[in-house]
């Protein structure tokens, strides 16, 4: 008789004969075909026992160093390298979720092949290499991102030997800081910032704390200036014509119009040379011959603001950095941010805050063109076989000329890890190894050579564009030095100069990520090349701006469901894109917030929901790039719109403008169809309630010197006062913590914003997706959420109060506790709110007794497509439908902390343990330890005069996460 389930009685027993290891899966009724252990266990698995092994992230170009946790041969989890010299433990959202690009349920598993208008078919590897190789004898052309390591010199070889040509596109337009620092100081000159060593950071569309450069270190120095501990805050102004994460943490954001950029540096280097000759008198000249009320004419910005900030930075060590999606939306992008190096010259900047190195080239970028002269030679016939390496130029171009072209060439080669728009269009595709499953190598700056480990055995069968290469030049009979057969073993030979020169074996070098040296700075004469100082006019009309954010930039990470669910920390909106649009501009089109608008351009037109904000520019429309898939994946496919179909290519070919005039006669029409905008924050403001405070510098000055007054009355009257306020009285018993109260702050002095915490817990605790359609009834299921909360002064130029990472309080006295029937959630001994969850029968009396809105409903039993089953972490339960779930502090690393010390005869040192959250943040704004240890740094945060208690002086909650208060400069009016 079987039972609901399936199973018969039969078969159950077969499967508990099978031995006491093996557990009932999924209701089958089929025993396994093999039940075999380790015959010879590999030294560095143990059961139960995570290994770590260092790698490099390739989310995006920064090349931040990281470590892969793995379990039993499968990775987990991700972490930034502390090693590192760019990430030093700091990993930000994008990394953290490259595990769900290893798992993808949509990811090609076998090479495919087809003949023209017929459909896809697995091939064997050999096969497919062969009939590459076969058609390759002449008119090779490859298609791919700038290029460093290893891969670029055997790329090099295998175009020498078919006589190739080389192209690279990059549509965030990274090579534009490669070029303005060779324009600036010559050729060869690379440059690096150290936002830390700057008192006052200006920047003009540079998004340094969100995507321009490498956010995480960015990030890391901008905080390292935010805090009390500094004798000084930095002052941080930015200029931008809609408000990023980079506005929303400045002292000062100036709205300026669009494509006035370029004038404002001019302005700003006109007031610091003040009719001074400066470095490069033939510059100072012409900017002399202009006068302010030109140069700033309609840009936003007024003469006084402009000379009061250059009077800052000449007084101070300053830095001042351009670039992000406005400045690449120019012509002459590469002179603009060339600008920006001839002022940090003219303060004294260079060699403290803006580093000059002079290094050889590392980047292949190929053919000077790019596409456009890659279309070029398709149009003349010279392109027989094209092979496009994981970049997804159908996506990401704006024209339909790119896939008209394509349909000319006679074989057409897409190295990828989705079947996606590209691919669509291809004869053969080859799949390719995550960089989880792969060797390479990496030179992000000079002094950093970055390698890369694989951290799991392949999935599938797929490989690296390294083997890919290598089996092309096999196949051609084609021998190159050293004669290796993979590149594993070429990285090898690649690497020896190397090896010698550390003084360290290969091994070594794999174990800690790479070789990482100082670079010598270089003297800071400018070689000042082609800067133009001419004044171009202002777009007329309006203009659509098409910006990367913490969470997509080119569309490469949008199959990821994390990076679809985590809300973007401006908006809050979840699932879909949106279109930022000024309440003057929405007025006129007569569109309200969540109206579904169409915006034209002469590429194309993109739908998308309205968002009604003051913190855009009234000529300005704003949509976030990496959206609006065709083709690329379940949680990619329609969500939201394209928004690189809006724009135009650069003259050079090689570049998106991400800065686009709307087409006059039809710019914005209104559409009654389409999703509506999906947020998931319930109030934009604090409605006058205290749960996120801010002070300034002098506030805190002014009550230490209060405290030191108050400090000496008492000693002159000793005896009269008593010894301090008395604690609170309580009505009951307090819980007694005899080893470990864990305790967390959080420094809104650094938190950012950027959400790293938020994927961090979704990896770290098996935290579900569960959609849009439920996250638009409110049932996400984030164990932390970040509020942002805007300013009640709409006008005001420090719009955003700050974020406030909000996750269980973890209270001693915690309202939830005593509602609950079943006793599924209660304090321990060691100060933890914990829930038991095959207690819980989910009345949810918890959640509505909860201050603070933390907790989560399990409203269904929510799934896992096969293999993302592969990423959850073994070391935490996955919660069944009808349970309550919240933050934990992470007791799994709370319980292996304490097991390794309890193994060592001592208790858990401060900084042994760290939840997820924690060891991620890039800022280190959060900070977590045993609060009875009377040297940890959480009892010293939580002590300090900044320290305070969201709602416990209402409620009297007594919540374990103290929260330092946000500082910002005094008010000064720009």
């Amino acid at each position: 008789m079987s039972g609901k389930n399936g199973i018969s009685r039969r078969s159950f027993l077969k499967v508990v004969g099978a031995g006491s290891g093996i557990a009932v899966a999924g209701c089958s009724s089929e025993l396994p075909e093999k039940i075999i252990p380790y015959v010879i266990q590999p030294d560095e698995v143990i059961p139960g026992v995570s290994t770590w092994y260092s790698g490099t992230c390739t989310s995006c170009s920064a090349g931040c160093g990281v470590v892969v946790r793995t379990r039993e041969g499968r990775a987990v989890k991700l972490e930034g390298s502390t090693s590192h010299p760019i990430s030093q433990g700091g990993l930000c959202a994008r990394g953290q979720s490259t595990l769900q690009d290893l798992y993808n349920p949509d990811r090609l598993r076998e090479p495919l092949a087809r003949e023209t208008g017929k459909p896809f078919l697995p091939v064997k590897w050999q096969d497919a290499v062969g009939k590459i190789s076969a058609a390759s004898s002449s008119g090779v052309a490859v298609v791919g991102r700038p290029l460093t390591g290893s891969i670029s010199s055997l790329l090099k070889d295998y175009l020498a030997a078919t006589s190739g040509r080389y192209y690279s596109f990059e549509p965030t337009g990274r090579s534009v800081l490669e070029k303005a620092a060779e324009l600036a100081f010559g050729p060869g000159a690379r440059v690096s910032y150290d936002f830390s060593a700057a008192d006052t950071v200006v920047s003009i569309g540079a998004d340094y704390l969100e995507t321009w450069d490498s956010p995480v270190e960015n990030s890391r120095g901008w905080a390292a200036r935010r805090d009390q501990e500094k004798t000084e805050l930095s002052y941080t102004v930015h200029f931008e014509p809609r408000l990023s994460l980079t506005a929303a943490n400045a002292d000062k954001w100036a709205k300026i119009a669009p494509g006035s950029e370029k004038r404002v540096l001019l302005a700003l280097l006109k007031a610091v040379l003040n009719d001074q000759a400066g470095n490069v008198p033939a510059i100072a000249a012409k900017v002399r011959e202009l006068t302010y009320s030109v140069i700033l004419s309609s840009t936003g910005v007024t003469e006084q603001q402009v000379k009061t900030l250059a009077n800052r930075l000449r007084k101070s060590v300053g830095l001042v950095v351009a670039g992000g999606a406005g400045v690449n939306g120019r012509e002459d992008a590469e002179s603009v941010v060339a600008l920006a190096h001839l002022i940090n010259a003219e303060i004294g900047s260079v060699g403290r805050t803006l580093l000059v190195h002079q290094a050889p080239k590392t980047e292949f970028t190929g053919e000077k063109g790019g596409i456009s002269a890659l279309l070029g030679s398709i149009a003349a016939g010279e392109v027989k076989t094209l092979i496009i390496n994981d970049v997804n130029i159908v996506y990401q171009y704006p024209s339909d000329a790119l896939t008209k072209a394509l349909a000319a060439v006679p074989l057409v080669v897409y190295c990828g890890m989705y079947q996606d728009e590209t691919a669509e269009l291809a004869h053969v595709v080859l799949p390719l190894s995550s960089s989880l499953e792969s060797w390479s190598d990496s030179e992000p700056r000079d002094g950093v050579k970055n390698l890369n480990q694989p951290a799991m055995q392949p999935l599938y069968q797929t490989q690296g564009f390294g083997d890919i290469l290598l089996a092309l030049l096999a196949a051609g009979k084609i021998k190159i030095a050293g004669e290796v057969t993979s590149y594993h073993q070429y990285l090898q030979q690649a690497w020896k100069d190397v090896v010698v020169k550390s003084g360290k074996s290969w091994l070594e070098l794999v174990q800690q990520g790479g070789s990482f040296s100082k670079p010598a700075q270089v003297s800071s004469a400018l070689q000042v090349g082609a800067i133009s100082t001419s004044l171009t006019p202002l777009p007329e009309g309006l203009v659509v701006l098409a910006f990367p954010t913490v969470l997509s930039t080119d569309g490469g990470e949008a199959n990821r469901p994390w990076m679809q669910e985590v809300p973007d920390p401006l908006t809050s909106s979840v699932w879909g894109s949106w279109i930022e649009m000024h309440p003057e501009l929405a007025s006129f089109y007569g569109f309200q917030r969540g109206d579904y608008a169409v915006l034209h351009t002469d590429a194309g037109e993109v739908e998308g929901p309205v968002y009604v904000t003051e913190r855009i520019h009234p000529r300005a429309v704003a949509l976030p790039a990496g959206k609006g898939h065709r083709r690329m994946g379940r949680y990619a496919d329609g969500v939201g719109g394209n928004a690189f179909k809006l724009l135009a290519l650069a003259k050079s070919g090689d570049r998106l403008l991400s800065a686009t005039s709307l087409r006059a006669e039809r710019s914005i029409t209104k559409s009654a169809f389409g999703p509506v905008l999906c947020t998931t924050q319930g109030s934009d403001t604090q409605l006058g309630r205290d749960i996120l405070r801010k002070t300034t510098l002098s506030q805190i000055r002014a009550r230490e010197n209060h405290k030191q007054d108050s400090g000496k009355h008492t000693a002159e009257h000793k005896g009269q006062h008593g010894e301090g306020h008395e604690a609170p009285g309580q009505m009951y018993l307090q819980m007694e913590h005899p080893l470990y109260k864990w305790e967390m702050a959080v420094d809104l002095a650094r938190c950012t914003g950027c959400s790293a915490c938020v994927v961090a817990c979704y990896a770290e605790n098996n935290v579900p997706i569960v959609g849009r359609e439920q996250c638009e009834k409110g049932r996400e299921m984030s164990w932390i959420r970040v509020d942002r909360y805007f300013a009640d002064d709409r006008s005001a130029d420090q719009p955003v109060e700050g974020f406030q990472p909000m996750m269980c309080q973890h209270c001693n006295h915690a309202p939830c506790e005593p509602v609950c029937p079943v006793y599924a959630t209660y304090h321990t001994e060691e100060g933890t709110n914990n829930m038991v969850y095959n207690r819980c029968v989910g009345t949810r009396y918890c959640a509505n007794n909860c201050s603070y809105k933390v907790r989560r409903f399990n409203w269904f039993r929510y799934m896992w497509p096969e293999p993302l089953t592969w990423q959850l972490n073994p070391d935490v339960t996955v919660r069944e439908v009808g349970v309550m779930e919240k933050c934990s502090f992470c007791a799994q690393r709370l319980r292996e902390a304490k097991n390794n010390a309890k193994n060592l005869g001592r208790t858990v040192l401060d900084g042994e343990a760290q939840p997820a959250c924690a060891s991620s943040c890039p800022t280190k704004a959060i900070t977590f330890g045993n609060a009875l240890d009377s040297t940890s740094l959480v009892k010293r945060k939580a002590g300090e005069e900044r320290a305070y208690r969201a709602l416990d002086h209402e409620l009297n909650t007594q919540p374990a996460v103290s929260y330092l208060a946000r500082i910002s400069n005094d008010s000064v009016k720009l």
